[in-house]
């Protein structure tokens, strides 16, 4: 009997997702932009909020209110924002969540 690795899927909106495809989340209003690997972005009707759980689970970390990053392309950390490897712009920390980055 042959055992395979278990896939896991995020379900985010109607997407399911690999979490190694997503390197970030970001809340919009009412809706959450979910960047991927590779450039593009999905537009969930959902709140940030709404994938906060979800997410841990798998090693993304909420460090503002606005974002949600994936743990595995975590690549720098300053006093004020993280650097993701493959994603250009740096994300802002917020003071109440940076105690989780240490």
């Amino acid at each position: 009997m042959q055992h395979h690795p278990k896939i896991v899927l995020l379900k985010i909106g109607i997407y399911q997702l690999r979490p190694e495809k997503i390197l970030l989340l970001a809340g919009d209003g009412n809706y959450t932009k979910i960047i991927l690997l590779d450039g593009s972005i999905l537009i969930s009707t959902k709140t940030l909020a709404t994938y906060e759980e979800v997410t841990k689970v798998v090693g993304f970390i909420r460090v503002h209110k606005s974002f949600i990053i994936n743990g595995m392309y975590l690549s720098q950390v300053t006093k004020q924002y993280v650097l993701l490897t493959n994603y250009l712009h740096p994300i802002p920390i917020s003071r109440r969540r940076r105690h989780q980055l240490k």
